[in-house]
């Protein structure tokens, strides 16, 4: 991989489009692009930088300790909302440790999203920032087929719910967020109750609906030559669902997010954002994480 180094002016980034979805208020992105390549990622219609090139802000540290004097107002961090954080070269940067010391010293709130288990290397800072922090492990489909075509360069689905479980284990609040649900592929009744019921017995504390596979016009062609060879009967039906849209039908969501929602309504999962607390918060209003259902 192509690794090119440069400055970046700023890496606190207002949320705005994602705060409703994620329930962020900023985003933290140290590199640009990611290695994992996954086939829908919506971040490929931002950056070329995918599998073979990567952009890393090198002054990221620097001008993140800055930010977060000058510019930071309070609220949710989410850290890798448009990249893996936890990427194989952080092993040389360190950015994902000393982001969260950082973000521990000022005593702000962290969501992270991950694919990997790597995040594993970060558990005895998660465990100090403890309820200021929450980790959400992205599942967009428990049949190992399936993500090896669409998520090639990603660990596999067992691999993140087994991270998942050892966070629980070490008293740390993680989940999962469903995204994207693959039409045709991973949307069947019995896959959306295996997603669920695995959640449930790896203690996902909570689980984050945002199923919908977003294709935007950068995306479709990558992503529809994947299908022609793997799945050349559905290719003519995604060509139809998203001939005027990069969005599925909103029946289909509304149908899909309900089905969801019985399930964990059955496994008893809660579907509400996890809140980590802050110091911008006033005692009345308090942000705690919700119940975790421990056994």
């Amino acid at each position: 991989m192509k690794i090119i180094e440069m400055d970046t002016d700023t890496i606190l980034e207002a949320s705005v489009s994602e705060r409703e979805e994620l329930g962020i208020t900023y985003s933290v992105n140290p590199y640009l692009g990611c290695e994992q390549g996954c086939i829908y990622c919506l971040n490929r219609t931002v950056s070329d930088k995918f599998e073979d090139k990567l952009v890393v802000y090198q002054n990221a540290l620097e001008i993140f300790r800055t930010e977060m004097i000058n510019k930071y107002k309070g609220g949710v961090i989410g850290l890798g909302t448009r990249t893996e954080m936890y990427q194989g070269i952080d092993a040389k940067y360190n950015f994902c440790e000393s982001f969260l010391e950082l973000l521990h010293n000022h005593r702000a709130p962290v969501h992270i999203f991950t694919k990997t288990s790597r995040i594993l290397a970060s558990r005895d800072i998660l465990k100090t920032i403890g309820k200021n922090a929450a980790v959400s492990f992205s599942i967009s489909t428990t049949n190992e087929k399936l993500a090896a075509l669409f998520e090639p360069l990603s660990p596999p689905p067992i691999r993140r719910l087994e991270a998942m479980h050892l966070l629980r284990q070490f008293g740390i609040q993680a989940g999962i967020i469903i995204k994207p649900i693959l039409l045709f592929l991973s949307d069947h009744y019995d896959e959306l109750e295996n997603i669920v019921k695995l959640a449930k017995s790896y203690r996902a504390s909570y689980m984050i609906l945002s199923p919908a596979l977003i294709l935007r016009p950068e995306l479709k062609d990558l992503y529809f030559s994947r299908l022609k060879v793997h799945y050349p009967g559905l290719a003519e039906k995604y060509h139809y669902l998203y001939r005027n849209s990069d969005m599925p039908d909103i029946n289909y969501l509304n149908v899909l997010k309900a089905q969801l929602k019985e399930f964990l309504e059955a496994y008893e999962i809660s579907s509400a954002l996890p809140k980590p607390g802050s110091i911008f918060n006033n005692a009345d209003d308090q942000l705690n994480m919700f119940d975790t259902n421990d056994e």
